[in-house]
């Protein structure tokens, strides 16, 4: 998260330990984009992405994962997710990009990006 808190385009960078603080969060901040891991502490963010996704309708959701199976997961993007981006298949510079850049705001369609997918979104 410190590659965010340098970034001159974030007002503010919070982070949770499960589900309920990311709610918790996102009920008290209402921010327009939102980067969760796919496992906070010991639960999933699928858990939490209906409720963030009402809270927070028009909020961009990435989901950032290391688990190949959770950047194939249409569960994730049903939930709510705007996007999954496997970790290691784009730069960190372009994940800041993918969050804060204006592609997301524009609002995009459901896509995942993953490792072998060379950084090309798929719907």
């Amino acid at each position: 998260m410190m590659w965010l808190r340098d970034d001159p385009r974030c007002a503010s960078v919070a982070e949770a330990e499960d589900v309920a603080g990311a709610i918790a969060l996102v009920e008290q901040e209402q921010p327009d984009t939102i980067l969760l891991d796919f496992f906070l502490g010991r639960q999933l963010c699928v858990d939490a992405l209906p409720t963030i996704r009402s809270t927070c309708p028009d909020a961009v959701i990435v989901v950032y994962t290391a688990s190949r199976r959770a950047a194939e997961s249409a569960d994730v993007l049903g939930a709510g997710a705007d996007l999954v981006v496997e970790k290691g298949s784009v730069s960190v510079d372009d994940v800041v990009e993918l969050l804060l850049g204006s592609e997301l705001h524009g609002r995009i369609p459901a896509q995942r990006y993953a490792a072998n997918d060379s950084a090309e979104p798929n719907a």
